[in-house]
């Protein structure tokens, strides 16, 4: 007799958390989280480790039959690997509907707790731009990488230290990305232009985008010869260390916002809304081509 079929084992909710540290390390404060999640891995060990269904009969239906005996304990070895079958089918749904309800248990805790994960990641974003702009006093002007190592001393160890927060604050940006790309995919899309390919220009990077770049919701179109492209003017430099100095020293409020706090913001500008005039734009510097960004749940850039 055979065994019943059972369902595969299904992925844990959210998987970007275990790579990602900064996210993991939320996670596991969520009050349940921990205890489930290790209910879930214990379920997909036990499973492994369970011995095989059925123990082998030694002798078939064929050879009984070409002996013209049925030895005294065939029946009883029957009992015992149908008895086993059922035991082991058993400890299977068993462990396998034990496994599902905890890995529920971890995706429910997860869902309900969406806006307290971005606060919590809000926060330690905070840390980091307390951190950078300390190693910015340190660097007192110097806003090139060469510069610093050539100045060396405090100067060099300030620069490693802002690239350091530099790292940390694309492990944020990341777990950001994987909490919103999983419960509010549509607020991605509506926080930045559709025009512009860079991240930086969204409302779930700067609080004040408005203030930094007045214009960066509207496009700007440039005849090249071969059609109009698309250029922007934002004002910060390429994504690395020197745009964690830029924010620190041009006033940027780089936060992590909550859904609520995202529609405060939305709410506010609709209200006072106001636009620069396009004679006013400066610091023009090329963009890739019009398609909008992918947020990629693990921190990449995906053009």
């Amino acid at each position: 007799m055979s065994a019943p079929l059972l369902p595969q084992f299904v992925a844990p909710p959210l998987p970007a958390q275990h790579r990602n540290r900064e996210l993991r390390a939320v996670v596991e404060t969520l009050p349940g989280y921990l205890e489930a999640e290790a209910v879930a891995q214990q379920a997909n060990r036990q499973r492994a480790q369970l011995e095989p269904a059925r123990p082998h009969l030694a002798d078939t239906d064929e050879q009984i039959i070409a002996a013209g005996v049925i030895p005294d304990d065939y029946a009883a070895r029957v009992r015992d690997t149908a008895t086993a079958t059922i035991a082991h089918d058993a400890a299977v749904a068993a462990l396998h509907d034990l496994h599902k309800r905890a890995t529920e248990k971890c995706a429910a805790l997860i869902t309900g707790a969406v806006d307290d994960i971005l606060a919590a990641l809000h926060t330690r974003l905070q840390r980091v731009v307390a951190d950078a702009t300390k190693a910015v006093g340190t660097l007192d002007g110097v806003t090139d990488v060469e510069i610093a190592v050539r100045i060396g001393g405090d100067t060099a160890k300030a620069w490693a230290a802002l690239a350091n927060g530099w790292d940390t604050h694309q492990r944020l940006r990341a777990a950001q990305n994987a909490v919103m790309a999983s419960y509010d995919r549509d607020a991605i899309n509506s926080a930045r232009p559709a025009w512009s390919a860079d991240p930086i220009a969204s409302d779930l990077y700067l609080s004040n985008l408005d203030q930094v770049w007045p214009t960066w919701r509207t496009p700007i179109s440039v005849d090249t010869g071969f059609g109009a492209a698309e250029g922007d003017t934002a004002p910060w430099p390429e994504p690395g260390p020197a745009l964690l100095l830029w924010a620190i020293t041009h006033g940027a409020q780089l936060w992590i916002p909550t859904r609520p706090r995202l529609q405060r913001l939305w709410a506010d500008r609709a209200t006072g809304r106001s636009e620069t005039p396009a004679a006013e734009r400066d610091h023009r510097r090329p963009i890739q081509p019009t398609t909008p960004p992918r947020f990629d749940p693990f921190g990449a850039r995906v053009r």
